[in-house]
């Protein structure tokens, strides 16, 4: 059939429409392609497509210009493993159509002011001092954060009372063997260092243990204690210090030795002295520090569950690291055994801090029967030694032991963090031009012992 012209003419302009709109079309696609593709991955999330549109319209310039080699955008499928390969031979972008991918595509193409942002680049220093330390840096701050706990940011903060607390309970005396406890507490990490799985502890907690020639008690120690601060969600790292040699056992002067080794590795909140063999039985005496001193072994078996006496301030307590400070420590001078705890507790006072305990139900604890260790003989001038207790305290005591101890062997185990020192009691004892042992003490000592010799 034969078209008149005027058919032929409006033919040809629908055509010619067809024909620009067609071309409008493949121009758009053109510069959208991208667009369209990550619209296409991503449209069954509403909340991340708004994010990701968002940097991508600030990165992007969407025009009617075709885009050069460098900048187009090519995707393929393929059946290996899911990974960016970034630019081809071809100079062109290209990876396996993962979402993953896609964000890594995205940077890319971010504008060279925001990629030179610090927010994009972080670094780690490790400190050799501290182990747990990161450092993330900005152009204008550097903020210190705990690595162990950095993961741990997005759960929610552990409760005060936890809830899997059981209560009162038998200790677990039965032998055991070190590669057992290891076996059996698959949760503690390198350095003896415990923390909850499922949320964040409020402190950092350093048990220090002053040790000699005492194995199985230690082990028992640990197979009771970490399954108790497990359940108390404590994030806690435990420091083992062994005194080398024959020389008298100094407990006072082995707590502040544990003390600043213990600060090489972190900066802890809480640091709780704690004796070997004492167990203790109820998860409710929760292994926290607070605004005061907290004596936590209240109730001995070995006094029939009952406090000894009102001031008592021995076996197991703890100080915030600041108040350890601040009570500088224990006294060194109390060598041999007895009335150092006596000590710190004048010091405390001294300081205007007050002892807290839990009542005896709750703050019950078994000792472990056994022989009084060799070297470690009851000092005949402990109470010689208190008269001054208060008067020497700021020139005794953590502020003195440095000189007077030498690090032996250092052991970041499974279970605990091991160190062997080995102790200069005599010169803890002299007087020096700065003082160790001030004289008014001395004096005390030597007419103690004269007192002694008459009797």
């Amino acid at each position: 059939m034969k078209c008149s012209t005027h058919q032929k003419k409006s033919i040809m302009l629908l055509l010619s429409f067809i024909c620009v709109v067609f071309l409008l079309y493949v121009l758009n696609c053109r510069s959208m392609v991208s667009y369209n593709f990550l619209n296409y991955r991503i449209s069954d999330s509403t909340s991340m497509l708004s994010g990701f549109l968002d940097v991508f319209q600030s990165n992007f310039s969407f025009n009617q210009t075709t885009p050069s080699r460098n900048e187009t955008l090519q995707f393929r499928t393929t059946t290996r493993t899911p990974q960016f390969t970034g630019l081809n031979s071809s100079g062109e972008y290209e990876h396996d159509g993962s979402l993953d991918a896609s964000f890594k595509l995205l940077g890319q193409h971010l504008t060279e002011s925001h990629r030179n942002t610090s927010r994009y680049k972080p670094k780690v220093i490790v400190h050799s001092s501290r182990r747990y330390d990161d450092v993330w840096t900005t152009e204008n701050k550097t903020t210190e954060y705990s690595n162990k706990t950095s993961r741990e940011t997005d759960k929610n903060v552990c409760p005060e009372k936890p809830k899997d607390l059981i209560g009162l309970r038998l200790g677990n005396y039965s032998h055991v063997t070190k590669s057992e406890l290891i076996e059996e507490f698959t949760q503690m990490e390198p350095g003896g260092h415990l923390r909850p799985q499922n949320c964040t502890p409020g402190q950092s907690v350093a048990i220090i243990i002053p040790y000699r020639n005492r194995n199985s008690h230690l082990l028992v120690l640990l197979h009771n204690l970490i399954p108790f601060l497990t359940r108390q969600n404590v994030d806690v790292t435990f420091f083992v210090i062994e005194q080398a040699g024959n020389s008298t056992f100094n407990r006072g002067a082995l707590f502040n030795v544990g003390f600043l080794e213990a600060e090489k590795f972190h900066r802890f909140d809480c640091y709780i002295l704690h004796d070997v063999d004492i167990i203790p039985l109820n998860d409710h005496n929760l292994y926290r520090c607070g605004g005061n001193p907290r004596h936590f072994a209240v109730a001995l078996n070995k006094y029939n569950y009952n406090l000894l006496y009102s001031n008592y301030f021995g076996g197991v307590v703890g100080l915030l690291r600041s108040q350890y400070l601040q009570v500088n420590g224990n006294s060194n001078l109390y060598i041999g055994w007895g009335a150092e705890d006596d000590d710190l507790l004048v010091r405390v006072r001294a300081k205007n801090l007050t002892m807290v305990r839990y009542d005896v139900m709750t703050a019950r604890y078994d000792m472990i029967k056994h022989e009084r260790d060799k070297g470690n003989a009851e000092n005949p001038l402990r109470f010689a030694l208190l008269k001054s207790a208060a008067r020497r305290q700021d020139v005794e005591g953590l502020n003195t032991v440095t000189k007077h101890y030498q690090v032996l062997d250092m052991k970041p185990e499974t279970l605990y963090t091991w160190i062997t020192v080995s102790l200069d009691n005599r010169g803890l004892l002299e007087v020096r031009s700065i003082l160790t042992a001030p004289s008014y003490t001395m004096n005390d000592m030597k007419g103690t012992k004269l007192v002694m010799k008459v009797r």
